[in-house]
């Protein structure tokens, strides 16, 4: 059900739990390497301070639907808690 809710509704907006932003701050400071970091940095612009793909993007490099990617993957495995 879940996952049709993803394919019916394009504009769908997920909101991430109060400690997201933490938790992405501090795997932004122990990251290694840049892709992680960039992934990382993503998650917390949206949930620390509610950036758009496109204003996410233009920050980190990534693109627009990579971001986008990351955003509906990490949404999708907190609703399912993996």
């Amino acid at each position: 059900m879940l996952i049709l809710i993803y394919l019916i509704m394009p504009g769908y907006r997920f909101s991430f739990s109060d400690d997201t932003s933490d938790l992405m701050f501090g795997i932004m400071q122990i990251s290694k390497d840049s892709i992680t970091y960039k992934r990382a940095q993503s998650v917390y612009l949206r949930s620390k301070y509610g950036y758009s793909p496109k204003n996410i993007a233009n920050i980190t490099g990534l693109s627009i639907s990579r971001v986008n990617d990351i955003h509906s993957l990490l949404g999708l495995t907190q609703k399912l808690d993996f």
